[in-house]
């Protein structure tokens, strides 16, 4: 490194003795081309034409029997989309489950852009054994095209997510806005919807049976054996738009969440002098002493109550929180999981920031009742609370995330006591990431050994002994267990 920094600084000073620079680029100059080759260093070994870095992967979801697991990725030097893979944890071998042309027929564009990726790879192959200018020139023709151009291009878009069914045979995945299924082995992908909208943030029901998914501001239920589909998500109030859902594990409640736009920015003056007289006009100006205008809300919602052969009770959610805006920013911390295994219950977290108050707080859905489990007034990061994200354990107690002790750590609740004690302890860090299906001991991602390192372990729930899962050091980032644990 240090010969490095030495070479730049020859290259500097001898900057500085030649004159201004001009087309062609500097590197045809004679002196920096010697000082180039005696310090054996050329821009391209900084500046590669062709990035030394593919694609990580992106790891999905594991099979209900924690055999498989789904994942997107790409190969090094590929222009499109991600595709999805099946990884098997048995042999450690993967399978590749699409490609391109086994979803052209579902895409009218799709050949164009493999057409087209073809082209473009071949003209790269070429600008790469061009000389330094000739390079510049194509690199500056390709942008200048690229501004001209009024319409998108021809490109294949990938696999955007995929869910193995609650028996692991079959996988529902989405392309190009619409839903697929296939075989779990692979095979031909069948669709499922084809419309203009975007179909996304869809879920197998709990028996398998159909989906659900969300379409244009609305969340639908689809049965495959009858074909039938309808809409679950209720009217709200006025004026509140759905913004996001949660399906309980029997299928029977959802959970919504909206949110309400209540007026616009301040509107100020200003002054233009780009004509010849000068012109007043307006524009949106927030400051930091504003009030917040939206509203967010939370609705949970007994679907129950609705078929397609006859509508029972008033139809109205169940508004357990709600965000009016004004002086005081308020949060919801939720998680994916938030509904008690026996969908008896759900939990979730709120935070007034400028009051320091957080609350953690469980709802009885058969009772329609709110109880508040935990309260705190945090003295550390504004931002913690946010990740309290609250799940229940199979014995009726809540994980949430707090930084009671000084760091951000789980901890455990009981909302019959409505007491808390942290799981781990320590000078360090500690993120929940799920509990064993025996509910004794929870995976965390924890900087124990070194802060600047993010290591999983298994912690025993009511010990706190901890036992280290990864074997190699290293930042593990959105880590994706087995549902076994």
């Amino acid at each position: 490194m240090p010969a490095l920094v030495a070479y730049a600084l020859i290259a500097f000073q001898a900057k500085s003795s030649l004159p201004a620079p001009t087309e062609p680029p500097l590197n045809t100059d004679p002196t920096i081309t010697a000082l180039e080759k005696k310090a054996g260093l050329k821009f391209d070994d900084l500046f590669p034409r062709r990035s030394f870095f593919g694609r990580g992967a992106n790891v999905l979801n594991w099979s209900p029997d924690s055999t498989r697991a789904l994942y997107t990725w790409s190969p090094y030097g590929w222009r499109g989309g991600n595709d999805l893979y099946l990884y098997d944890a048995r042999d450690g071998k993967s399978v590749r489950l699409t490609t391109p042309e086994s979803l052209t027929g579902f895409d009218r564009d799709l050949t164009k852009a493999l057409e087209r990726y073809k082209k473009e790879e071949e003209d790269q192959a070429k600008a790469d054994a061009m000389s330094d200018l000739a390079w510049r020139e194509w690199r500056l023709k390709q942008k200048e095209e690229s501004e001209k151009r009024r319409e998108p291009q021809p490109s294949y878009g990938g696999v955007g997510f995929a869910k193995f069914s609650p028996d692991g045979k079959t996988i529902l995945f989405g392309f190009d806005g619409d839903l697929f299924t296939m075989p779990a082995e692979g095979g031909k992908p069948k669709r499922l919807t084809r419309t203009q909208a975007n179909e996304g943030d869809a879920n197998w029901l709990p028996d398998g049976s159909g989906i659900v998914f969300e379409r244009q501001g609305a969340v639908y239920r689809r049965k495959f054996a009858s074909g039938e589909e309808e809409q679950l998500n209720p009217e709200l109030a006025r004026g509140v738009a759905y913004s996001g859902y949660s399906l309980s594990p029997d299928g029977r409640w959802l959970m919504v969440s909206g949110f309400k736009g209540v007026g616009g920015e301040r509107q100020v003056d200003y002054i233009t002098y780009r004509d010849r007289f000068a012109q007043a006009q307006k524009t949106g100006r927030g400051v930091a002493d504003d009030e917040f205008k939206g509203e967010s809300y939370l609705y949970l919602y007994d679907l129950s109550q609705d078929s397609l052969e006859e509508l029972k009770g008033d139809g109205k959610p169940w508004e357990v929180w709600k965000w009016p805006g004004g002086k005081e920013w308020q949060e919801l911390s939720l998680n994916e999981k938030a509904f008690s295994k026996d969908s008896k219950q759900f939990v979730f977290g709120t935070w007034k920031r400028t009051a320091r108050e957080q609350e953690i707080i469980v709802a009885d859905l058969e009772n329609k009742k709110l109880k508040t489990i935990y309260k705190g007034k945090p003295d550390g990061e504004h931002t913690t609370p946010g990740l309290a994200r609250p799940f229940f354990l199979p014995d009726g107690n809540v994980i949430a995330l707090l930084d009671a002790t000084g760091y951000r750590q789980p901890w455990k609740l009981n909302p019959n006591t409505e007491t808390a004690s942290p799981i781990t302890k320590g000078d360090y860090e500690s993120y929940p990431v799920m509990a064993t299906p025996d509910g004794l001991s929870l995976i965390v991602s924890a900087g124990k050994e070194n802060p600047a390192r993010l290591d999983l372990y298994k912690v025993d729930i009511n010990s706190g002994s901890t036992v280290r899962m990864t074997k190699e050091d290293g930042m593990y980032r959105n880590p994706q267990v087995s549902p076994d644990g």
